[in-house]
């Protein structure tokens, strides 16, 4: 029969439908080719459109056929039909819809080089910058705090990156570190969270060396016996539980263990417990402490967007608890919170984009003595710009408040990305509350740090493929002022 040419067509939609890998690179934004699952879901979504327009085809041929009887033609007809509701019946039964596009901060977020691990388990990827999540417990020397003062991270040149290794859709292993003129560290962390379970566990084990904003700054210069710089040594190791209560609020409940000393280098074995001054550096007198801090941290985010966000807001919460170790009398109760707030406001501006308002505050306040190294430091472009990190205070209370206006100035493209820059207006202010005479060894007054501190000024924040990168001018009320390059929000 004539209808027979027919039986060849029907296989056509499976075997001329793309390759899975032509898809996935075709439909997924470049920033994006280490997503583990995005390749099935593309491919699934684009074959249906093939084959959503084969039955008609089908039919065609058999229209086409010459009359030679009626007979013929009702045959015809009815083979026609049969394959065109074979091929029907192959289609799934919902048509799935367009897969949506990719939110552009997770673009943002991932790295300037990822590469899919050949062979491997999962996709391992390099970045720069930090995608360890907030809220944590953790240590390291790139995970966040609730509140900036509370990290004495010494200021300077540092660069921080990272590889992330995917062994499945809910466990990773992520090695990330951060190398500078003034720290030296890394964190190897290991993260379970399931994909539709909100419960989650997180470990890890970090090194840290680093210059403290505590131990410098300030009008005058208080060293170690030999005239050296005081670097902090941190050996720890840490483990928490996370629990997503709901999109916008998170919690996290950890343990951590690390063991802090003071050196006179980066790779140095000699311990110091005082200063040349013959304030204490150390709670112990052999220069090496034992912490174990249970740690409770908490944030409740309901910002538009978290590259660029123009409303909406967040809060962080955290409290620390520290436990006497043997020997050791270091027992403290750390209580912090940060408040930030978005919102529109059309002042001025010099092209196309938002205007928005930022409004912070921030407060901490440690019960009984604290070691140097645990104490808030105030001063610097997270905490008030204009001075350097460190050099408002170091004490056991603190407020801080921000308020800084942004604006568009123009936009340019490269690397097939626009850039967006914008202008800021900023003004902050901080003062320890008088304590710094409560932190051990008083590492504020020794060195004639203020206790209070306000700064304004200006700057440039461009929306890169790498993140924001911020440029500032800060001022100061006792006539200083700083140039800060950072990479990331402030906020």
């Amino acid at each position: 029969m004539q209808a027979t040419p027919l039986m060849p067509a029907a296989a056509s939609p499976t075997s001329e439908l793309p390759e899975v890998d032509d898809m996935a690179s075709a439909t997924e934004p470049e920033a994006a080719i280490a997503i583990p699952a995005a390749a099935t879901p593309v491919a699934e979504s684009a074959a249906p459109n093939d084959l959503s327009q084969q039955p008609e085809s089908l039919a065609e041929p058999a229209a086409a056929l010459p009359s030679e009887s009626s007979e013929l033609e009702s045959s015809g007809s009815e083979s026609s039909e049969d394959v065109s509701r074979q091929a029907v019946d192959l289609l799934p039964a919902q048509m799935p819809a367009q897969m949506p596009a990719q939110n552009p901060s997770s673009i943002y977020a991932d790295a300037i080089a990822q590469f899919s691990g050949g062979g491997g388990p999962g996709p391992l990827r390099f970045y720069l910058g930090t995608e360890l999540p907030y809220p944590t417990t953790l240590l390291g020397p790139t995970r966040r705090f609730s509140v900036s003062a509370g990290s004495d991270r010494q200021g300077g040149l540092s660069i921080p990156g990272g590889v992330q290794l995917s062994l499945s859709d809910s466990d990773t292993v992520t090695l990330e570190g951060r190398v500078g003129t003034s720290i030296l560290g890394f964190d190897l962390s290991y993260r379970h969270q399931p994909e539709l379970a909100p419960l989650g566990y997180s470990v890890n084990i970090f090194n840290q060396r680093a210059y403290s904003s505590n131990l410098r700054g300030g009008d005058r210069d208080v060293d170690l016996p030999g005239g050296d710089t005081p670097w902090v040594h941190r050996l720890g190791v840490g483990a928490e539980v996370f629990h997503a209560f709901s999109p916008d609020l998170e919690g996290a409940l950890g343990l951590t263990y690390q063991r802090v000393s003071v050196r006179d280098d980066v790779f140095s074995n000699d311990l110091f417990s005082r200063d040349e001054r013959g304030n204490r550096l150390t709670v112990s007198d052999s220069g090496q402490d034992d912490l174990l801090i249970l740690s409770a941290a908490a944030q409740y985010d309901t910002r538009n967007d978290l590259i660029n966000p123009t409303e909406g807001s967040r809060l962080r919460l955290g409290l620390e608890q520290a436990i006497p170790l043997q020997d050791e009398t270091i027992s403290f109760t750390g209580l912090t919170g940060n408040a930030t707030q978005f919102i529109p406001l059309s002042l001025f501006g010099f092209a196309e984009g938002p205007r928005t308002l930022v409004l912070n505050i921030q407060a901490g306040h440690i019960f009984n003595d604290v070691p140097s190294y645990r104490a808030f430091s105030l001063g610097g472009s997270n905490s008030v710009r204009g001075f350097d990190r460190g050099d408002v205070g170091s004490s056991t209370s603190f407020i801080q408040a921000s308020a800084e206006y942004r604006f568009p100035i123009f936009s340019f493209d490269a690397m097939d990305e626009e850039i967006d820059v914008g202008g800021l207006l900023f003004v902050d202010y901080a003062n320890a509350l008088g304590t710094q005479d409560d932190v051990i060894g008083r590492p504020g007054v020794a060195r004639d740090k203020p206790g209070d501190g306000l700064g304004f000024g200006l700057g440039l924040r461009l929306l890169s493929p790498f993140g924001p990168v911020r440029v500032e001018l800060g001022l100061t009320d006792s006539g200083d002022s700083a140039v800060h390059i950072n990479l990331g929000d402030r906020f």
